[in-house]
């Protein structure tokens, strides 16, 4: 029997670490015009944005859109290139040829990464950063709260250990750099999308910057007349990190001592 070919739409995979914005840039892509824009495909859990494009009967279980039948967990986590063929098909049934997902840090192996989700025909990668500092404490922030999403964390500071960070900063470092040499052997472009200068922004601004970075490897998006979605309320209005941590000035001494005192308040890429 013939081997089905595999589908030909165009995905972009956006690389990132947790806490840079990435949800709402997500929720903003949704202003594209046939595009089908998710959250976390493989987040250990359950798939977030599955049920936003794919009919509600192929849904079997969800919490509020996040799906959780644990049968599809195992299939996503077992067979990542068939998921997102068979999710690209329902897109393109739809009228949304273009996929737009993002994949963080240890949702997934490296080398699955590369073989399942990169070596996808049609599939091309983006990085999200944003300053390492800022990553880290909005991380904090929101596994003291047990909260990821819709909480006000304006005001809330949180007690950091200079320790984690610098075990933290390695691993991040670590994988951007892995990317970056991984393009880079490959002769490919990979396009940097800053959260301070692209999703920290009004939203026309976002999608052209982000329509411009798409152009380099090859997708040309165009927004809707009508652009109803907004993206997330921000979370936390606090804009220095040292009004975020209560015990900033050991933490900054910690820091130093690390030789990381100037690189936590820099890019990793």
């Amino acid at each position: 029997m013939k081997q089905k070919p595999e589908p030909k739409s165009n995905c972009i995979c956006l690389l990132s670490v947790k806490r840079t914005g990435s949800n709402h840039l997500c929720s903003v892509l949704g202003n594209y015009q046939r595009v089908a824009a998710f959250y976390e495909l493989f987040e250990a859990g359950g798939s977030w944005g599955l049920r936003t494009h794919v009919p509600v009967p192929l849904v079997t279980i969800w919490a509020k859109n996040r799906v959780t039948d644990p049968a599809l967990i195992r299939f996503v986590n077992a067979h990542p290139r068939l998921f997102l063929n068979r999710v690209a098909r329902v897109c393109r049934f739809t009228g949304k040829p273009v996929m737009i997902f993002k994949i963080l840090a240890g949702q997934l192996t490296y080398e699955t990464i590369k073989s399942e989700v990169l070596g996808r025909p049609g599939t091309r990668a983006m990085l999200i950063s944003r300053r390492a500092i800022d990553s880290f404490v909005s991380e904090q922030k929101a596994l003291m709260l047990s909260e990821w999403l819709s909480v006000d964390t304006t005001g809330v500071k949180v007690e950091v250990d200079a320790g984690e960070y610098a075990d933290w900063h390695h691993k991040a470092a670590a994988w951007y750099q892995h990317w970056i040499e991984h393009y880079r052997a490959l002769g490919q472009g990979l396009p940097i999308i800053r959260y301070e200068d692209v999703i920290d922004a009004e939203l026309n601004h976002t999608l052209d910057r982000f329509s411009a970075l798409a152009r380099e490897i090859g997708f040309d998006l165009k927004p809707k007349p009508e652009m109803k979605k907004t993206g997330l309320k921000r979370q936390d209005r606090t804009r220095n990190a040292q009004d975020k941590v209560s015990n900033w000035a050991a933490f900054e001494r910690g820091l130093s001592r690390r030789g990381l005192d100037e690189a936590a308040f820099g890019h990793f890429v």
